[in-house]
C-alpha cells in the first residue's frame, strides 16, 4: 500500500464560517470535546 500526502495552500480553498449556533459549541454547553479528552493509557 502506498500512502501520499499533498500539501495545498489554504488560500486556494473556499472556507465557510459555521452558523452562529455552531460557534463556541462546547463553551455554550459547558462541556469538553469528547474526542480531545486525555486518556491515561499506562
Amino acid at each position: 500500500m502506498k500512502i501520499a500526502t499533498i500539501l495545498k495552500n489554504a488560500n486556494e480553498h473556499i472556507f465557510y464560517i459555521a452558523e452562529k449556533e455552531h460557534q463556541n459549541y462546547y463553551k455554550l454547553r459547558n462541556s469538553k470535546p469528547y474526542c480531545h479528552a486525555y486518556t491515561k493509557r499506562f
